[in-house]
């Protein structure tokens, strides 16, 4: 399956992550659709480091989630990782949440 063309479409450089900015998640995303065994292993594995760090979801995290569910259902082999990555990203305590690396204030719900 070919990868989206959406991934694109996003302005990585303005959310972030837990290494600083989000220009490489478009990258990591088509990686996910590469065919190779280890590139696509890494791929999964990649965002337990980045958009999702020990707990710890990113302003980057909510714009993957829709190309890492179109993954989910497309990139053979990893139908079981991709859904358990999108519910590590999903239960999350909204205080776990960081804003360009700062936490912000608690609030009601999620606005992830």
């Amino acid at each position: 399956m070919k990868s989206p063309a959406g991934p694109d479409a996003v302005q990585w450089q303005t959310p972030t992550h837990a290494h600083g900015s989000a220009v490489d998640v478009p990258d990591l995303i088509r990686a996910l659709y590469q065919g190779d065994d280890t590139t696509t292993d890494e791929a999964v594995h990649e965002p337990y480091g980045n958009i999702h760090h020990q707990g710890t979801v990113y302003s980057a995290s909510a714009p993957a989630v829709p190309f890492l569910a179109h993954a989910a259902r497309h990139v053979p082999g990893k139908r079981t990782e991709l859904p358990m990555l999108l519910a590590t990203l999903a239960d999350h305590t909204p205080s776990d949440r960081r804003v360009r690396g700062r936490r912000p204030p608690t609030r009601r719900g999620c606005a992830c």
